[in-house]
């Protein structure tokens, strides 16, 4: 007779361990890894080798809007000539980047980082990224420590994009190649953080 009371505390007392640790996953958890904040602004050096031209561009997170109940954050990101805007959603631990279409995920990030991690996009055919290297990297006489190398490779139909994003938790992306064919080659360009 002891022993079902016994099963019946252990089962109440797992699930409210188990409970607890459904917990940890919210967002205040990685809050601030993946820097998601208004106001926060960066600004990159990119070489185009496609048409050799260097120009700057800036990035700011510029507000945020409700949709469907979720909050997305805002990035506006001002090529001189134009503004392309983005719109980052974060759900405990991935970090989701939307174009103009809501319904499409147009990047995807899994954090933490760690060496090996990988994950799949599946909004397209093929969208699939890792974390080949954590390493330390010096860009404009700045050095950065423990800074994670993402390689993303996504592919369709005469669409072919490689990316190598260096990563710094807590800061941001310090680089990025980017290599876009689109029926031939569309983009090649470096991104280098100034500031």
């Amino acid at each position: 007779m002891k022993i079902l009371p016994i099963s019946i505390l252990s089962i109440i007392i797992f699930t409210l361990i188990s409970c607890n640790k459904a917990d940890d996953s919210s967002n205040d958890g990685y809050k601030g890894y993946f820097p998601n904040s208004i106001g926060l602004q960066w600004q990159y050096e990119r070489y185009d080798s496609l048409k050799n031209i260097t120009d700057t561009i800036n990035v700011t997170i510029i507000s945020d809007t409700v949709i469907s109940g979720k909050t997305y954050m805002i990035w506006d990101y001002d090529y001189n000539s134009s503004t392309e805007r983005f719109y980052v959603l974060q759900n405990s631990d991935s970090i989701k980047i939307f174009k103009s279409s809501i319904s499409r995920i147009d990047q995807l990030y899994i954090v933490p980082f760690h060496l090996y991690d990988n994950w799949i996009n599946t909004d397209y055919s093929f969208d699939s990224s890792f974390v080949s290297a954590i390493q330390d990297i010096t860009i404009n006489n700045a050095k950065y420590k423990d800074v994670s190398l993402i390689e993303r490779y996504r592919f369709a139909l005469n669409d072919y994009l490689i990316e190598r994003i260096w990563f710094k938790p807590y800061f941001g992306i310090i680089k990025k190649d980017i290599k876009h064919n689109i029926l031939g080659p569309y983009r090649n360009e470096t991104w280098e953080l100034i500031e």
